[in-house]
């Protein structure tokens, strides 16, 4: 590795740690940064540039400046830099520090989606929803596919909706399912629940209430407050394991969590727990799926 080689790869390595600190910069930093730059210009490093625009473009290191955030994504995008082209598409495509051009957006939009997950997936979403683009379920599927495959998280569960709904590729609950477990293995919460919610229904899977419980707890232990009320009205109405405690915590849990529908349930279920053992009839609890695309 040559003397210039070594030199770029410290002051990345300098700058790059400078990016994850919040404290303000010292003199040995802003040298770094200015260095960075030079690295930028008089070698004209495709990285160097692409750096020097997200710092602009995060206000990190640098006063925060948009337009000039464009102008060094753009030298780096010119020479084939992926997450230069997708961040200068994003500049492009909300009109932020320039001015907006979807056209121009969409075009490094599909060169960057070739080797950035990111891009792909935003590419991908657009076509599925028809954002600023007509809607094209196969170029969509296509994307988020790719990127899937590639462990992005949030693809695998878009890609897991257009097997249950049959979105740019012929309906299959068995690739639903896979992709689903795929993202909810992931942490990703709306994943988790959905997968829940087809344990509890039997819908792609066969019905396993254990399974619904374990995956609803992994979504409600992060707030999310859905299931955290379908998790309380299953130890409520589960005829093998009722459970008026962790039903009313759980309740309790997505009330304060602003999901108005629980509140409703809690002193019902009180009343059920403190005469446990009379005729009182069960509450029936009803599961929906609460997707979000």
């Amino acid at each position: 590795m040559n003397r210039n080689c070594l030199l770029i790869r410290s002051i990345y390595c300098f700058v790059l740690a400078l990016l994850i600190q919040s404290s303000p910069i010292s003199t040995a930093q802003a040298q770094a940064i200015e260095s960075l730059k030079k690295v930028a210009v008089e070698l004209n490093d495709d990285s160097a540039q692409f750096l020097v625009g997200y710092m602009y473009d995060q206000g990190q290191g640098v006063p925060g400046d948009k337009g000039e955030a464009a102008v060094w994504y753009r030298k780096a995008a010119d020479q084939q830099h992926p997450q230069a082209q997708y961040h200068l598409a994003l500049l492009l495509l909300h009109g932020d520090g320039v001015t907006q051009n979807i056209a121009e957006a969409l075009t490094w939009l599909e060169k960057a989606s070739q080797k950035n997950d990111q891009a792909a997936v935003t590419l991908g979403k657009m076509y599925l929803y028809g954002d600023h683009i007509k809607k094209d379920y196969k170029s969509a599927f296509s994307l988020l596919k790719k990127a899937a495959v590639n462990m992005d998280i949030e693809a695998r569960l878009l890609l897991s909706h257009m097997y249950r709904d049959g979105r740019g590729v012929k309906a299959d609950s068995k690739q639903w399912i896979y992709w689903l477990k795929k993202a909810a293995a992931a942490e990703n919460t709306q994943a988790q629940h959905e997968l829940a919610i087809a344990y509890a229904n039997g819908h792609g899977v066969q019905r396993n209430i254990n399974q619904a419980k374990r995956w609803f707890k992994l979504a409600a232990d992060k707030s999310y407050a859905v299931s955290q009320y379908e998790l309380g009205m299953l130890y409520a109405t589960d005829d093998n394991n009722t459970d008026f405690d962790k039903a009313i915590y759980y309740l309790q849990q997505a009330r304060k969590a602003g999901f108005a529908k629980a509140g409703s349930q809690i002193h019902r279920l009180e009343v059920m727990r403190a005469n446990e053992q009379s005729a009182s009839p069960r509450i029936s609890s009803s599961f929906s799926s609460q997707d979000v695309e």
